[in-house]
């Protein structure tokens, strides 16, 4: 505080001071120029005490006396009061002062943690608040967690990839008893984890059909089977053909050769564990099998004829019929047909809708295609199928019966009495329309899995 005050006069007049009527000798000082005397009151800390009324009295014995009076006072801010759950440092409120806040245990403050009383009576900024704290979570392994640990507000568990959440996913802290609820109003006593995910158990993964699914911490990894090669996303058979719309070649028919696929032993369908034959040209009209026929995986299958360098289907299946099975484990699933045991009597065991195309009104072994009677309609492959015990086919084509030529039409077809390997000489084809009178040897039929 400054207080500046003059008075002139011939002669120059003394000053006094005083406070509150009592004389004052300390902060004062006094200034004489030829015309005037200024006296000068200085307070640099201003204090609660140092309040009251101020004169400033001018004497001069010839001509009299003179004064002037301030009143000064302190700003006073008031009492700014304390946080529920919180409690203030300070108890002096007057303008320059300062107080602070601090919570109870298990609080937290929300605000400034001081205020200042200022020059005008107001205190700065604005009362805090002191909000329940709920335990602190620790760091989720494997994963992160979003929000805080105040009353009211929520935290978010979230999982890396690779990751799923055991527990509650959203946790929200409880404002009475400083407790983690779930959203379903349960008290939560444990953190929640990131569990790893296998991915190869529940089908979420990207391997190829024809490779090995390995767990692993985070993620998994893919490897190619036996006999296939390629990063296990991607797999192929090793030693293989393939079109250029992925179908590989598994095996060929023909009846220009011995009759491999008729053995009695069936050792071309069941046990076989060695490739036969070129696997890796279309065009030849020889018996083949390929290790495709036992190792790889597919949904459908499709039939070519040799003599067609486009490879156009003949007949393909639809809608998955392999279900991701390989020929072999398909053809087997039905039984174990060796040495005479017949397969099926007046039926099919199994069969795939199919759709036709290509040359197949003209092919050896189609000529049924469009007929259905009491075994099977057209639009149909049948496997392991028999006509009322006079001859049968492992994969019948199109319709089977008294009113479509029975049953031996199509792949692997014999006129054995009962459906068997074991023909005792009645005739059996590799393929054809009719055994043994319409069984052609000029080219063969190639199968396809994809």
């Amino acid at each position: 505080m400054q207080y500046i005050c003059s008075a002139t006069g011939s002669p120059l007049p003394t000053i006094e001071w005083s406070k509150d009527g009592q004389p004052l000798s300390v902060n004062t000082t006094v200034h004489q120029t030829i015309k005037e005397t200024i006296g000068e009151l200085v307070i640099d800390s201003f204090m609660p005490q140092d309040q009251g009324r101020y004169k400033c009295f001018f004497r001069n014995y010839e001509n009299g006396t003179a004064e002037t009076t301030i009143q000064v006072s302190l700003m006073s801010c008031g009492d700014p009061g304390k946080p529920l759950n919180g409690y203030r440092t300070g108890n002096k409120f007057w303008a320059g002062n300062m107080v602070f806040y601090t919570c109870d245990p298990g609080y937290y403050l929300v605000g400034p943690s001081n205020r200042l009383c200022l020059e005008n009576g107001a205190w700065s900024n604005s009362m805090p608040s002191c909000l329940r704290l709920c335990p602190e979570m620790v760091s989720l392994e494997n994963g992160y967690i979003v929000g805080d640990f105040l009353a009211n507000n929520s935290l978010t568990f979230n999982c890396n990839p690779g990751y799923w959440l055991s527990g509650n996913r959203q946790l929200l802290c409880d404002p009475n008893t400083g407790s983690w609820k779930g959203w379903n109003g349960t008290i939560t006593i444990e953190n929640p984890q990131c569990k790893n995910i296998d991915e190869c158990s529940t089908g979420a993964n990207t391997c190829n059909v024809n490779a090995q699914c390995t767990d692993t911490i985070g993620s998994y990894t893919c490897r190619c089977n036996q006999e296939f090669q390629g990063n296990g996303r991607t797999c192929s058979i090793k030693g293989h053909y393939q079109d250029s719309q992925g179908w590989t070649l598994i095996a060929r028919f023909s009846n220009n050769d011995a009759n491999n696929w008729m053995g009695d032993d069936a050792s071309w369908w069941y046990n076989l564990k060695t490739p036969q034959g070129d696997i890796t040209n279309p065009g030849v009209n020889q018996d083949m099998i390929s290790v495709a026929f036992w190792f790889l995986k597919g949904n459908n299958i499709k039939i070519t004829r040799s003599d067609d360098p486009h490879h156009t289907a003949l007949l393909q299946t639809t809608s998955n019929c392999f279900s991701t099975q390989t020929f072999r484990s398909m053809i087997s699933s039905y039984g174990t047909f060796t040495h005479g045991t017949e397969w099926a009597s007046n039926r099919c065991l199994g069969s795939c809708h199919v759709s036709y195309g290509g040359q197949y009104q003209s092919t050896n072994g189609f000529s049924q295609s469009q007929c259905g009677s009491n075994i099977q309609s057209s639009n149909y492959i049948g496997f392991w199928c028999d006509w009322s015990g006079g001859d049968g086919a492992v994969m019948m084509i199109g319709g089977g019966g008294s009113g479509c030529k029975r049953a031996d039409h199509g792949i692997a077809i014999t006129e054995a009495g009962n459906a068997a390997f074991a023909d005792n000489s009645q005739g059996e084809c590799d393929f054809g329309n009719n055994v043994p009178s319409d069984c052609t040897s000029s080219y063969s039929l190639n199968l396809w899995i994809k």
